[in-house]
């Protein structure tokens, strides 16, 4: 190993990578092995072939893709009968040992739930130190429902009351579902969660675990009695470009008409758990009474939900450059979550642009938003409130200003990529360094 040398061998393994990116997880792997790059490291990218090259190089980045029975498109995420049995972790552990074999890395980085199993049995056959990042509670629970009303997971959760319960939790209660499809997630939650406990034993065996927050660090070390685990919180990298594009932010002023309109975007997936029927409400409330206020629903759509009311767009699935036009032309942006958020990067992202956030008290959204500093907070479900707080903010210029300057000094301060970046560099050497001394 080369432990001390200036330009490490880092490997990464995730069962997604540009352009297969269905979440936020994986656009924060990317940036992750991006700025490791520019910064004159190696970094190896093994993760299934959906459709692209077998191997490739993007943006200095070795990209090995292994054979994979299924394609899907860009932003799309695979169907839980791929991944939920142990299958999907002993084919890519074959794979993660061919590949180790041929770049002998310094250093194994997984990236998310489904690399963790494999890349803990590789690590330790070939002696290489091993870091995975918390991102989400796929290891804990498949559905995690509790945490829409609890700040940790209970200790009555187990197989009987996932059964019985909290499978049907994460869909919105109006939402009716045919007996064979309640079956279905049923049943798949049950295999998932049997998955989950034989991949989550393999989190002590790891060299650190990095958490995207402290919040789902504490949920987790409460969960599985972790206190002799080496963790580190490392947040997940937002972004390195929230440039200002004048052309195209004109043109979606054209394409969504919001000339003489204040805008309230509330970005990221579609579903329950995200708050979307809460953001939903207050939306159709204020466009009752306020003309000159548009809501954008930027994010693909995974729940039922009323799309032709006046004032209301939405826009599925968008790229992150538009995404970003968007928050520029933005007055506020909502994160309405109703579950224990285990970071909030839509949040980060928007204050990248200096745009103030009203997120609910949760979650990482506490670690990001310092209620009535940088952002506002309110309580989950609350829909008078966050009626409230929109109202006054879209009407009080100064208070708005004010937030967003803060905005910047916080994601400076806090949040910068490069102050990310080199920290991940540091864990990364600390690391081999110990490997070495032993």
């Amino acid at each position: 190993m080369n432990g001390f040398s200036k330009s490490l061998k880092i490997l990464f393994v995730n069962e997604y990578f540009y352009p297969f990116e269905p979440g936020g997880a994986e656009k924060s792997a990317y940036l992750l092995a991006k700025g490791l790059t520019e910064r004159g490291h190696k970094v190896y990218v093994l993760t299934p072939n959906y459709g692209a090259k077998k191997a490739e190089s993007i943006d200095g980045i070795r990209v090995v893709r292994y054979p994979f029975p299924k394609k899907i498109e860009s932003g799309e995420r695979l169907r839980g009968i791929y991944t939920i049995t142990p299958l999907f972790d002993i084919y890519m552990l074959y794979n993660l040992n061919k590949v180790i074999k041929d770049i002998q890395p310094d250093i194994i980085h997984s990236q998310n739930s489904l690399s963790l199993y494999a890349s803990v049995k590789a690590g330790k056959r070939n002696r290489i130190p091993v870091v995975h990042t918390i991102r989400d509670y796929d290891l804990l629970c498949p559905s995690a429902s509790c945490l829409m009303d609890d700040e940790k997971i209970p200790a009555w959760c187990g197989r009987k009351m996932l059964w019985k319960r909290c499978s049907l939790l994460v869909m919105p209660p109006n939402e009716k579902l045919a007996f064979f499809k309640k079956l279905r997630i049923r049943f798949n939650h049950q295999v998932h969660f049997s998955t989950a406990k034989i991949r989550n034993r393999k989190i002590k065996d790891l060299s650190c675990a990095f958490f995207v927050s402290r919040a789902i660090q504490n949920i987790y070390f409460s969960k599985l009695q972790l206190e002799n685990l080496k963790s580190e919180i490392v947040y997940n990298l937002s972004g390195m470009n929230f440039e200002k594009n004048e052309e195209d932010i004109e043109k979606l002023k054209e394409k969504y008409a919001l000339e003489d309109k204040k805008l309230i975007l509330i970005p990221g997936n579609i579903t329950y758990k995200k708050g979307s029927s809460i953001a939903l409400n207050t939306a159709k409330k204020i466009s009752m009474k306020r003309k000159d206020i548009k809501f954008i629903f930027a994010g693909r759509k995974e729940m039922q939900i009323e799309e032709d009311t006046e004032g209301i767009v939405f826009t599925g699935y968008l790229p992150f450059e538009e995404l970003v036009d968007l928050y520029h032309l933005s007055y506020l942006v909502v994160c309405p979550s109703i579950y224990q958020e285990p970071f909030g990067r839509t949040a980060v992202e928007a204050m990248s642009c200096a745009v103030p956030v009203v997120a609910s008290n949760v979650g990482g959204y506490r670690e990001i938003i310092e209620d009535g500093v940088n952002g506002i907070l309110f309580e989950r479900r609350n829909e008078d409130e966050l009626f409230n707080i929109l109202i006054k903010l879209i009407d009080d210029a100064d208070l708005r200003n004010r937030l967003a300057e803060e905005c910047k000094r916080r994601i400076y301060e806090k949040f910068s990529s490069d102050s990310l970046i080199n920290k991940t560099i540091e864990l990364y050497q600390s690391l081999l360094s110990e490997t070495n001394q032993r």
